[in-house]
């Protein structure tokens, strides 16, 4: 940087006096010096070069050898010979051409002079000789220079760690010593040694210490220049320069073996692993990891194949192996992110339980000798187990004990080694015997053997057809019995020293109890699939005994309640009919049954009574038995099948079903009406083929059922089908066959009416045809070649002209042009995707001068080497040539051509090629519109039909819940009953005007009719609003939560659609969060706005998330809601010009984000002020701000409202709590204003005399202060809009929501603050 210092004072010497008030023409004395020295100050930055220019040295007169001025540069002023003498800077002028000679001195010089300090320039001759010389001007004097702040000549941006910084000094501080530092704000992390020109820094890991969660440093190096060469004067400012530093590859924890110990854990005593049974548990030192190449860092989670470790034991226990070899991957992350891993693969060997693979036992004597009668058991078994190289054994044990007691001590057995059990054995008795075998990891097998008692043996005979009893039965004394299954029963008695047993055949008692068995379990499965229990009702004791398989209130126990609370369950309707059938069964058993509906945990569920029995009791009293039996499942399919029947009959297709002999056995509504079916006549009196129009008789039927049979459908189209109908001309449907499951054939057709579909298909095709007229008509490019005469032109229009300067010189695109036939131009309208838009200029070439040439004088060769081929093959066939020409003109604009070639021979003239061509671009495009517009009109009708279905079931769902409640509510005597169906009725209120609200914005929206108004928004205070208006509606437990962004940011968007989608979404939010809470705000992501709404609620589905934007979508049947709202979000978004999506997690919430553009309003606090002013207080001139009274005085609110209900409606939600005042006209109220001076308005728009907009733009002339809400039933967004026009703070539609009343009341009346306080203090 430059700068012009002048000299602060200036001094003449001569012989070292000071002279300066002699300066010129003083006398000559020998050996005198002439000097002068100026005097500077350094700026701030120092000074690291001079340069000076004097004009107009003069008077020199020589003596001696004068060769011109010399200068010097010195810190100090005592004299110029102490800087030159020290080597300090000195110049150098040129020297002078004799006496008297005027010249220039000029010059330069590198100096190293510190900030603020003081500095000297001298002059004097460059000789010491004696001389006369004198400056024109002895005033001030400038010098120009340098400044000494250090700069970069280069640095590198960018270096990773390990790797080298170079960075070098800019020239102007070169003569300069250096120190280059790497700093982290004030912070220095490195710095270089002093350096002059550049220096070179390896970057050190180190660097990264103090940051133990980073990989990447955004640091500024300063480089700064110093006038000594230990750099301890620092010269001016320095310079700086941003360097990103990255950690190295390298830079990671390591995970020493020795870090990682592992041992086998088994359930037994076995040290080898198995598969199946051990366990591999891993424990970490974390003293050994080694963090040496990652400073700083630490460990953040150590995982053992993806399980995280609790820190500081880091300790896991693998599951059970399960295979030979296990591997177990170990991985240490640091803070960085970093990661060490280690693998450890552990071995198992198979392992199977231990298994008793065979046992022999028998009675025996002491010796071991086989006896029936001995005492002893000789006992061997064998074993199977998993020996895993010695490391497992196997213990062998055996136990006895008789039947029906307890087994003894276990003895020890030798695998395949038989021993001796017992002793004192009875042998009588029967003996059982339990051998175990365990391995070493606890794991068991166990076996049972049975030795019979010597007595009472029982066996079947040989061929099956009897049962010997005794000791030792034999053939003789066996039963004979027939063949089949046989029960018996044994009494037996003591006798003498035996026991007598009496048998008794009880097979046929016993097949009988079986049966009935039987038949009770296929009763019962009957009761259980029908949903049928028993009931028996006492009299005496007015208990209702009910069992059975109903599901409701019924189960296989018996179980009672009292009649009158049963009673209680009925639904309120069937009570009268409950309790007739009753009565009856007093005097005697109704045989009828009763139908009646129960309420129970909630749900309705019909059911269908029956008496069986009736027994009088001798007190009077009797019991009334019955079943009863649930049928809900049945009924509601009842319901479903009216429901269907009821959506036939109404449908607006004409219905009807036939036998194959062509009687009705169906029809609906417009059927019926269509072909004027008397409802008093039979219909298997009518046949379709005698009212049907588009057939002749019977035969055209059975032709018809014929092509249905083939594939069990058929389309067709029925002209004329209404005899005497002439305004219906056709009908289009599809006829199905159909076989019941009892074999019966029927045809069921579904037809609807096409005529007006025809009316647009023959408009159409009177448009083609005048079209094709038109054609014929139009001028068309002519052009006729003589076919003998080298195909030179006979005849060429300008028309050719105009439309061939598209393809002149557009060779590359007629050669892709595809040809079609004049079929399939005419029938179907195709043509080549030409799509060339290379632009030719056209030639201006008269007729006259078109005759006699040809095309390869107006084309480029290629192009008419192919029109000569096409030509010389037409005139070679005598076929000619047709094809459709798309693409654009020479102004890009799209042009559509017909051209067509054609051979014409005469006995006149010599045969002739002409091509005709002519521009079909507005006819082809109206006849894509025409097109476009039919399938946009059927589609309409389908989706039309589509959304009435919908909106008839979503208006009666709550329709039916408050016709059917308020019936309830009139009929009933009971306070908590009235008010829990009050509030059923008021809940389904606000679903329907919902539903009805939402169905109007989605038609407006869609429609056009809704004008997006664009204007500058405010989003901060876009969403302190939004958050005023909700936090009241909050529900407990969750908390609202604005997260607040860029606070100024102001774009140019529809604020009221904006606040409509948060809104919605916010509500959304509150219905599916029971705790938690809902945060919601905005940020700028590049050209975007992105908004969000998160909630800590329940969740949506994966499968629903892609379906929550189409209409009538609800992603929970029992929660409150139309299922438009989100699709009315979608639609204002895109219409915006922005998007919408969602993301959720079942169980953890959903985020619902929508982004729009970032069109940004510039200067807003300039062109809208009033975004960034402060909201003024409610109604200050009337001396009660906020609406609050002193001395604790209601507030008045003045109800302009001419219609009766209304007002005692809007008396009895606001007039307990303020003082109410009522206008019954506009002119009425604006006169109670001006006495009363009310604290708020609530103004109708539609009144007699003076409407509600009129009279607030008075009441606005009087007070623009005072809050005024514009009520109406009118919900147009111009209604609203018309009536912020006149002035109104808020508008709300009727019928009116109460707590959205008050919340607005009281929202104008009083601050925010303060209703949070309230809010705080209620709860």
């Amino acid at each position: 940087m430059s700068y012009t210092l002048t000299s602060t004072s200036r001094a003449a010497y001569r012989g070292g006096v000071d002279t300066s008030t002699a300066y010129a023409g003083y006398e000559i004395t020998p050996k005198l010096s002439r000097v002068v020295r100026y005097a500077f100050t350094a700026p701030a930055q120092g000074v690291s070069a001079l340069s000076f220019s004097v004009a107009n040295v003069a008077r020199a007169y020589k003596y001696n050898n004068f060769n011109g001025i010399r200068f010097a540069v010195t810190t100090s002023d005592a004299s110029h010979r102490n800087a030159v003498e020290a080597g300090g800077f000195e110049g150098h002028a040129a020297p002078v051409a004799g006496n008297g000679t005027s010249y220039t001195v000029s010059g330069s010089c590198e100096v190293n002079i510190a900030p603020g300090a003081a500095f000297y320039l001298w002059f004097f001759p460059a000789e010491y000789a004696h001389c006369l010389w004198s400056f024109a001007n002895l005033g001030s004097f400038t010098v120009t220079c340098e400044a000494g702040a250090a700069s970069f000549a280069s640095i590198d941006s960018a270096v990773e760690t390990l790797g080298t910084l170079s960075a070098s000094a800019g020239t102007a501080t070169a003569a300069m010593t250096h120190r280059l530092t790497l700093c982290d704000g004030e912070t220095a992390r490195l710095t270089s040694g002093p350096f002059t020109g550049s220096v070179s820094l390896t970057v050190p890991r180190a660097i990264f210490a103090a940051y133990p969660t980073r990989t990447a440093l955004a640091l500024t190096a300063r480089l700064q220049a110093y006038s000594d060469a230990a750099c301890t004067m620092p010269y001016g400012a320095p310079a700086e320069a941003a360097v990103s530093v990255t950690a190295d590859a390298g830079m990671a924890p390591k995970l020493p073996a020795a870090a990682v110990t592992s041992s086998i854990v088994n359930s037994g005593t076995v040290a080898a692993a198995a598969t199946g049974q051990s366990r591999v548990r891993f424990r970490l030192d974390s003293t050994k990891f080694d963090f040496s190449d990652a400073p700083g860092a630490s460990a953040a989670s150590v995982t053992v194949n993806g399980t995280a470790l609790a820190a500081p034991a880091y300790e896991y226990l693998s599951p059970v192996l399960t295979a030979n070899s296990t591997r177990f991957d170990i991985v240490l992350t640091d803070t960085r992110g970093r990661r060490a891993a280690l693998s450890r693969t552990v071995t198992a060997q198979s392992y199977a339980p231990p298994s008793i693979t065979a046992v022999t036992a028998q009675r025996c004597d002491s010796a071991g000798a086989a006896d029936e009668s001995g005492k002893y058991v000789k006992l061997s078994a064998s074993v199977v187990y998993s020996a895993l190289g010695g490391a497992n054994a196997v213990s062998l044990s055996a136990a006895w004990r008789y039947r029906g007691g307890s087994y003894g001590a276990e003895t020890a057995l030798t695998p395949d080694t038989a021993k001796l059990l017992g002793g004192a054995l009875d042998p009588d008795k029967t003996l059982e015997l339990r051998i175990t075998a365990t391995d070493g990891f606890g794991q068991s097998a166990l076996r049972t053997e049975s030795l019979a008692g010597r007595r009472w043996a029982m066996k079947l005979r040989p061929d099956g057809l009897g049962v010997g009893f005794g000791m030792s039965p034999q053939e003789g004394s066996a039963l004979e019995l027939p063949d089949g299954t046989y029960y018996f029963k044994c009494i037996m008695h003591p006798y003498d020293d035996m026991v007598l047993c009496q048998y008794r055949d009880i097979t046929a008692r016993s097949n009988v109890k079986l049966q009935l068995e039987r038949t009770n379990r296929e009763l019962k499965a009957i009761q259980k699939a029908a949903q049928i229990g028993r009931w028996k009702y006492a009299s005496n004791e007015r208990i209702f005994y009910y069992q059975g398989y109903t599901d409701i209130l019924c189960s296989e126990e018996l179980q009672s309640i009292p009649i009158d609370r049963y009673c209680e369950l009925v639904v309120e309707e069937d009570k009268a009919v409950f309790a007739q059938w009753l009565e009856n069964n007093e005097r005697q058993p109704d045989e009828n049954g009763a139908s009646y509906r129960i309420s129970h945990k909630g749900s309705i569920y019909y059911l269908q009574i029956q008496t069986c029995v009736r027994e009088e009791q001798p007190d009077g009293t009797y019991y009334i038995e019955g079943y009863i039996q649930n049928v809900t499942d049945i009924q509601r399919h009842r319901n479903d099948i009216n429901t269907l029947t009821h959506a036939i009959d109404n449908a607006k297709e004409s219905i009807f079903a036939a036998r194959e002999d062509g009687t009705l056995i169906f029809t609906n509504r417009l059927f019926r009406q269509n072909h004027r079916i008397q409802g008093d006549r039979e219909l298997s009196s009518y046949k379709i083929y005698e009212l049907a129009g588009d057939m002749s008789g019977s035969n055209a039927w059975q032709r018809r059922c014929e092509q249905t049979k083939e594939k069990n459908y058929t389309d067709f189209i029925a002209y004329h089908p209404v005899p005497d109908n002439t305004e219906i001309q056709a009908f289009e449907g599809t006829m199905y066959h159909v076989t019941s499951d009892e074999g019966e054939v029927s045809y069921w057709s579904f037809t609807h009416d096409i005529t007006e579909r025809l009316r647009y298909e023959s408009q159409i095709k009177r448009l083609n045809r005048i079209m094709d007229t038109t054609m014929k008509n139009l001028p068309a490019g002519i052009v006729v070649k003589d076919i003998n005469n080298d195909f030179r032109y006979v005849y060429r229009n300008r028309e050719a002209y105009t439309q061939e300067a598209y393809n002149r010189k557009a060779s590359d695109q007629e050669a892709s042009d595809r040809k079609i036939s004049d079929q399939e131009a005419s029938d179907h309208g195709s043509y080549s995707q030409g799509s060339s838009s290379r632009k030719i200029s056209n030639q201006e070439v008269s007729t006259e001068n078109a005759i006699g040439k040809n095309d390869f004088d107006y084309y480029p060769p290629e192009l008419a080497e192919q029109k000569r081929k096409e030509d010389m093959e037409i005139a070679a066939t005598g076929t000619g040539k047709h094809w459709i020409l798309e693409g654009k003109d020479e102004n890009g604009n799209l042009l559509i051509l017909d051209k067509q070639k054609i051979k014409v021979d005469s006995k006149d003239f010599s045969p002739v090629i002409i091509s005709i061509e002519w521009d079909i671009t507005q006819l082809e495009l109206m006849k894509r519109e025409l097109q476009a517009s039919k399938e946009k009109a059927e589609t309409s009708d389908k989706q039309k039909s589509a959304f009435l279905a919908n909106m008839s079931h979503e208006i009666r769902t709550p329709l039916n819940a408050i016709v059917g409640f308020s019936r309830i509510i009139a009929e009933s005597e009971d306070a908590d009953e009235r008010k829990a169906y009050y509030e059923i009725v008021d809940a389904n209120n606000e679903r329907l005007l919902q539903l009805i609200n939402e169905i109007l914005d989605l038609s407006k929206i869609e429609s056009g009719i809704v004008e997006f108004s664009s204007g500058p928004v405010k989003l901060h205070k876009l969403c302190k609003e939004i958050y005023d208006a909700h936090i009241f509606r909050t529900p407990d437990g969750v908390e609202l939560i604005y997260e607040p962004s860029d606070e100024i940011l102001v774009i140019d968007s529809d604020k009221n659609r904006i606040f409509q989608v948060i809104s919605n979404l916010i509500g959304n939010a509150f219905k599916f969060t029971k705790e938690g809470s809902i945060s919601y705000g905005y940020r700028r992501e590049g050209e975007r706005i992105v908004f969000h709404v998160t909630d800590t609620g329940t969740g949506i589905a994966p499968d629903k998330v892609g379906k929550v934007f189409e209409r009538f979508m609800k992603l929970n049947s029992t929660a409150q809601g139309t299922g438009l709202g989100l699709s009315i979000c979608k639609t204002i978004i895109e219409r915006l010009g922005g998007g919408i999506s969602v993301t959720s997690e079942p169980g953890k919430g959903s985020t619902f984000s929508f982004w729009l553009p970032a069109k940004e309003v510039e200067n807003p606090e300039d062109t809208c002020p009033e975004l960034f002013a402060d909201a003024p207080p409610a109604n200050p001139e009337n001396g009660n701000p906020g609406g609050v009274n002193s001395g604790g005085v209601k507030p008045t609110l003045l109800i302009a409202e001419d219609t009766d209900s209304n007002y005692e409606l809007l008396h009895a939600i606001l007039g307990k709590v303020y003082n109410l005042v009522r206008a019954r006209d506009g002119m009425e109220a604006v006169t109670l204003f001006d006495e009363i001076k009310p604290d708020l308005i609530l103004m109708d728009i539609k009144m007699p005399n003076l409407n509600g907009l009129e009279a607030t733009k008075i009441i606005r002339e009087l007070s623009p202060k005072v809050p005024i809400i514009m009520q109406s039933a009118f919900a147009y967004e111009y209604d609203r809009n018309a009536a912020k026009d006149a002035g109104c703070n808020e508008f709300i539609t009727k019928p009116v929501a109460q707590d959205k009343l008050k919340m607005i009341v009281k929202r104008l009346l009083y601050s925010v603050e303060s209703l949070v306080q309230l809010k705080a203090l209620s709860s």
